[in-house]
């Protein structure tokens, strides 16, 4: 039967824990029907190289990650429509939409992602159409702001989207 394992925060771990990791997962690539699933930040486990591999040359650093990694999946970090639309659901959430109406946003949120190539965003106003949400007042004030924080939290040098951060200031 196949094999997938998946390695998590590899980044978080001291430079010798996340190139220890990834010298003990070399020595399993190589079994049939295995597979390894790393999600970590590529320059800090390139930065941990050096530090395992004491006076690693800059070429070293790369060749060990490209000899590794068989197939790279670079994931974008979130633009400003992806964060309008991660703010505005974690606002319902916290507003206290029910689960049902929080659905209905998701997907209405989602089909504008979708789209967002080739048309505006959908509006707050056309978000909360249609929707039976108390406070719905309350809640469209709640977006228009949101609105206005998510080019300021997707471009800001500090934050550069990153969705652990903007979760982290909403909730301050």
């Amino acid at each position: 039967k196949p094999l997938i394992v998946y390695v998590d925060n590899l980044d978080r771990c001291s430079p010798f824990n996340a190139i220890s990791t990834l010298e003990a997962i070399r020595l399993f690539l190589f079994l049939p029907n295995t597979a390894f699933v790393i999600a970590a930040d590529e320059d800090m486990i390139r930065l941990a190289v050096p530090e395992y591999h004491k006076g690693a040359s800059q070429r070293h650093q790369t060749d060990y990650l490209d000899k590794l990694i068989q197939i790279p999946v670079h994931i974008p970090r979130p633009g400003v429509v992806e964060i309008r639309a991660y703010l505005m659901m974690l606002t319902a959430q916290n507003h206290g939409v029910s689960k049902e109406e929080l659905e209905v946003l998701r997907c209405s949120l989602e089909k504008s992602l979708r789209f967002s190539w080739k048309q505006p965003q959908i509006t707050v106003d056309e978000l909360l159409h249609d929707q039976d949400i108390k406070d719905h007042a309350g809640l469209r004030s709640k977006f228009v702001v949101v609105e206005q924080l998510a080019p300021l939290l997707a471009e800001s040098t500090n934050i550069n989207g990153n969705p652990r951060i903007v979760k982290r200031l909403l909730n301050q």
